[in-house]
This record gives structure tokens, sequence and C-alpha cells, in this order.
């Protein structure tokens, strides 16, 4: 299984980096999974020679303009350009509604609903998938998948969450840590909450993402709680 991290920055690009999305290739299983659609990810794909007809599955957190607004040009690729090409979204209430009406907002013409399949969080898939909700400014889903006998946790935006359960001994947290300052009501995490939840989950390695530029002094705080930290950059490769 590969997986690449087609974004790392948080909302407002910060060390010139994409926003959030993460490519997942199974070999097994042929399947390729997005986590979260940023602005940026149609040309981050297309650099890694893909088309966008060549997904199977996306997974949106929530529905703020870095996690899910490439969703209305990957609509239009489907249209126009990659005709008869489809996958399928599963999301918070309301993703379908937010595809119908920035699509309509952004180009008029063209029916969107005829190129993606909305699937409910308990369609049957081929891959396990559990979620929990996250503490965001907006609904959100905190994401559990296993597949080649792996397991993944991806977070997207949230405040602290207890992730002791959730995420026990997952081979890999993608956790965001775009708080620097620990304020309850940002609807964000800190690294060193990142990191106390790696440790509690008791997880194989932590990824950081969604971040903006951290302090090596914080970094290096975080790691007295949790060692196996990385920081991916946009175009990272990890293979399971």
């Amino acid at each position: 299984m590969r997986i690449t991290f087609l974004g790392t920055g948080d909302a407002f690009s910060n060390e010139g980096r994409n926003n959030v999305s993460i490519l997942i290739e199974s070999h097994d299983l042929d399947l390729r999974i997005l986590l979260d659609c940023s602005p940026q990810c149609i040309p981050s794909l297309r650099k890694l020679g893909l088309k966008i007809s060549d997904l199977d599955y996306l997974f949106i957190t929530h529905i703020h303009g870095d996690h899910v607004a490439g969703l209305p040009f990957m609509a239009l690729s489907l249209i126009y350009s990659e005709i008869g090409g489809r996958f399928s979204v599963l999301g918070p209430p309301g993703i379908e509604k937010f595809l119908k009406t920035s699509y309509a907002l952004f180009y008029g013409s063209g029916s969107p609903e005829h190129t993606i399949d909305f699937l409910p969080l308990d369609a049957k898939l081929p891959i396990k998938m559990r979620h929990i909700s996250s503490r965001h400014s907006v609904p959100g889903l905190i994401y559990r998948l296993e597949l080649e006998g792996k397991s993944i946790v991806y977070t997207g935006d949230t405040a602290k969450v207890d992730l002791s359960v959730f995420a026990k001994r997952a081979d890999l947290l993608i956790h965001e840590a775009s708080d620097e300052t620990e304020d309850p009501t940002s609807g964000h995490s800190t690294l060193k909450q990142a990191a106390e939840n790696a440790r509690d989950s008791q997880v194989e390695k932590l990824f950081v993402v969604h971040r903006p530029k951290i302090d090596p002094e914080l970094i290096q705080a975080a790691k007295t709680s949790f060692e196996n930290i990385f920081f991916p950059d946009d175009g990272e490769v990890v293979e399971l």
C-alpha cells in the first residue's frame, strides 16, 4: 500500500504547502482512496499521472474550503473531460448539497450528480471503515480505514479528541496540528496534543499534517510524549 501526501499545509498554505489531501493506493485491492480534496488536489493528482476517474472513493472529513473545494472541479472534469468516469463520496451531512450549490455557482451548466455517487456512511465497502465525530467549528468526522492488514486513522480538523480506543494500535495516525496556543475554542489540536493521542493510542507512527511552521523546540517537547513523529512534505510517499 502506498500513501502519498498531496498536501500537508494548513488553511493558509504556510511555507508554501498545499492544503491537506492524502492519496491511498492499495495494490492488493486495486483501489485508490482520497482523504479530503483540497483546491490543489487535481494538479497534484495529474503530476502523478492520475485522472479523477482513477479514484474509487473520496472520504471528506468536513465542509470547509481547504478540505472540500476540489470537489466541483473534479465534477467538471468528469462531465466534460473524463466522460463516463465516476467515483463515490462519503462524508458529513450536507456534502451533496455543497457540490450542487458550488458547482452551480462556479459553472452553471452540467449535472454533477450524474458523475459522483454519494454513499451513506454505513455503505458496504471493499474495506473496513469506522468513524467518530471530530470537535470542530462545523460537523466533522475522524476516519479509521483498515485494508491490506493495516490500519490508518485520519483526524481531519479537530480539537483534541480521546482516540485511545478508536485509534488503538493503528499503524498510522495522521493528525492535524494547526493550533499553537491550546485555545479550546479553536477547533484544532496542538502538536503536543497530537503526540499525546499517538502515545495513548499506542500507534506505530504519527504523521502531522494541516500544520503551520512548527518551532523545533515544540517538536522536541512533543517527542517526550511520543518519539515516532514524522512531518511529511507535499508529494512525500510512505509505503505500508
